[in-house]
């Protein structure tokens, strides 16, 4: 009998030379593996694409600008790898660790990493889940729920130099800070609700949907006031 793999999260953040998946280049890749909570990272991959002077790759103004100022364009004539080992070593790593889990990939706006890739390098990244974790989606979330918490995350989160190490920290030490903050909000805003019973238990009345709607919601963290 077949067990069910556990699901695991695939962070994905990419450098490129420009916006365009058609015309501008991959420059930089990183996987990491941890578990939902992104509280164990279980393996990670990390690589730079081979530039030379004669290979032709055009970058953006802009881009080529940031990536002289963070040291990359320099890794990548030292330690850049051709187009083929690259495909190979995401396959091997993709393939291997989504013989242990279901792979669900994440970061910020994934999708832009994940279409990038396929444009470029399809079948590249083996295994993964369609289904995606955003946390950009995520910060815009909460940022309309409580805009002072969600600044109050902001502060806490590391900046990043636009290299796919520290943009992937920042968006991992992000998810975590917003999901403690979720399941603070779920936290309460259950123990809301068994007063909500507890109440009518006692008075055998029946409340409005308005009244359940206002007894439900927590005061902390989001400070819910009536207009009342």
């Amino acid at each position: 009998m077949s067990t069910k793999k556990p699901d695991r999260l695939l962070w994905i953040d990419i450098e490129t030379g420009g916006l365009d998946p058609n015309e501008s280049p991959l420059l930089e890749v990183e996987l990491r593996v941890t578990d939902r909570m992104a509280a164990t990272e279980f393996e990670r991959i990390h690589r730079l694409v081979s530039i030379t002077e004669d290979s032709h790759i055009t970058l953006d103004q802009e881009a080529e600008k940031m990536h002289r100022e963070n040291g990359l364009i320099c890794d990548l004539k030292e330690q850049g790898i051709d187009y083929t080992r690259l495909y190979s070593d995401l396959s091997a790593f993709t393939i291997q660790a989504s013989k242990h889990a279901h792979l669900i990939p994440a970061g910020s706006s994934p999708h832009f990493d994940l279409e990038w890739m396929d444009k470029q390098y399809p079948g590249a990244l083996f295994g993964i889940s369609h289904q995606h974790v955003d946390v950009s989606s995520i910060h815009i979330f909460l940022d309309t729920i409580n805009p002072k918490l969600m600044n109050s995350i902001r502060k806490h989160v590391p900046s990043t130099n636009h290299r796919t190490s520290q943009c992937l920290d920042r968006d991992i030490a992000q998810y975590k800070l917003m999901l403690g903050t979720l399941t603070n909000m779920i936290s309460d805003t259950t123990a809301s609700a068994h007063t909500c019973v507890s109440i009518y238990s006692m008075t055998g009345e029946a409340f409005s949907d308005n009244q359940r709607t206002l007894l439900s919601m927590p005061m902390k963290p989001w400070e819910v006031k009536s207009n009342a």
